[in-house]
């Protein structure tokens, strides 16, 4: 049975493992109703994925375990695979027009180098574009077994978020040999280099 967490879970961790045994790998699915804007055009938000050592930073203090699926509008940057392969994007989704998952990142937790996987939705070029949080809708992320495609969790975003550009939404993480899920649900209104420097990435890619 999935377990269904909303913004009056946030702070609560799943276990994981006891939940779904034996699951080796696990996708991430986001998906949002982001409002248009006064000139028609939709805006666009990202899943980004952060992978961690077990003091939280970005593994090896290297780039290229930082997941972003961006097109090319924060400075060229854009990653969509971990360098040992364990964290992959299946890329951009530009409006999150339709139904189903907007965007995927899958963690193989057999193969990681890495003891944390944090999970951030930001939205792309929000300064610029005078967006904020409060225009989407119906945001939530749900985990899955990569091998069944079974959810094991679903967290919702409820939250009223007002000048935030974007959520540190969850981490999945390991502790004892186990693998858990935390319901974040952190907000941040100064771009996503500020939610970034939490992971010890001094860099700015929004």
């Amino acid at each position: 049975m999935m377990i269904n967490l909303s913004k009056v879970s946030r702070g609560q961790k799943i276990n994981l493992s006891k939940v779904a045994p034996g699951v080796t790998g696990y996708i991430i699915e986001a998906s949002w109703d982001a409002n248009r804007f006064d000139n028609g055009k939709q805006f666009d938000l990202d899943l980004v994925g952060i992978l961690c050592d077990v003091n939280g930073n970005l593994l090896n203090m290297d780039v290229k375990n930082l997941i972003y699926p961006n097109d090319g509008n924060a400075g060229g940057f854009c990653n969509l695979r971990t360098v040992d392969g364990s964290v992959n994007h299946t890329g951009d989704n530009r409006t999150g027009s339709g139904d189903g998952p907007d965007e995927t990142v899958t963690f193989d937790t057999a193969i990681t180098n890495g003891a944390k996987l944090a999970l951030i939705v930001n939205i792309d070029q929000a300064k610029e574009l005078g967006l904020n949080f409060g225009m989407v809708k119906n945001a939530k992320v749900v985990v899955k077994d990569k091998a069944t495609g079974a959810p094991i969790v679903q967290y919702d975003l409820e939250e009223d978020f007002s000048a935030e550009t974007g959520v540190v939404v969850a981490e999945i993480y390991n502790k004892d040999g186990e693998w858990r899920f935390s319901a974040v649900g952190s907000g941040y209104a100064k771009g996503l280099d500020r939610a970034l420097a939490d992971y010890g990435i001094q860099a700015e890619y929004a």
